[in-house]
Parts: C-alpha cells; sequence; structure tokens
C-alpha cells in the first residue's frame, strides 16, 4: 500500500528533540496522526505481516535521510489500528528513509508499506 501526505511540517529529528518544548512536540504529533489518517481514509487493514515500510521524504532543502527518522516515526504510530495492527517488532521489522530534492510547492512524504 502507498500514499501520500502532501505538504506535511517538516521537522528534522535534531530540531525535535534539541530544545523543542514537550507540548510542540506533541502538537506536530497529533498533526501527523491527522494527516496520516486522512491520507488513508479509504485503506483498510492489511493482512498478514510482518510489514517493511518506506518513507521517501521530498523537501526543497532536503535532510540527511537518518534526520527524517521522527516524521516516520510519527506517521509510523498513526498507521497502528488503521492499517497495520500494531508497530511492535514482531509486526514491523524494516523501517527504511529516503531523501530527495523538490520544489517548496512539492514538499510530501511518500510511504511504502508492504510484507516484509
Amino acid at each position: 500500500m502507498d500514499f501520500t501526505i502532501k505538504n506535511p511540517p517538516m521537522v528534522s529529528t535534531n530540531a525535535f528533540y534539541s530544545g523543542m518544548h514537550w507540548n510542540d512536540r506533541r502538537k506536530i504529533a497529533d498533526v501527523y496522526k491527522g494527516m496520516t489518517h486522512e491520507a488513508l481514509d479509504r485503506a483498510g487493514m492489511l493482512e498478514g505481516g510482518p510489514f517493511t515500510i518506506m518513507f521517501r521524504v521530498y523537501k526543497n532543502r532536503p535532510y540527511d535521510a537518518s534526520n527524517c527518522t521522527v516524521m516516520g516515526k510519527m506517521i509510523e504510530d498513526a498507521l497502528k489500528g488503521k492499517i497495520i495492527p500494531d508497530d511492535g517488532v514482531k509486526q514491523v521489522k524494516c523501517v527504511s528513509f529516503m531523501s530527495f530534492t523538490c520544489s517548496k510547492q512539492e514538499q510530501r512524504i511518500e510511504v511504502e508499506v508492504k510484507l516484509f
């Protein structure tokens, strides 16, 4: 299953954990949850498992791939109970990130969830 989150708030892992107030982190996580659920409106629970999740982050000034992990984690958390039963080690075996350059208007995160 593939889906795209268009124009999410782009936040690096470094910025998220280096001095950002917990309440601000919670607000961003809530935005990601809402945007993920909106992108998945017609999706059903995936059968089987375990799963692998690939995140392709398109940004006008791209982050290092490893600096995209907090955005991926917020999306992964929003998938629980929506298309995957859980995000524990028994259900999610592999998570990977790729980072690309695009125009500011085309910023997005493409997510691919498939059987491991």
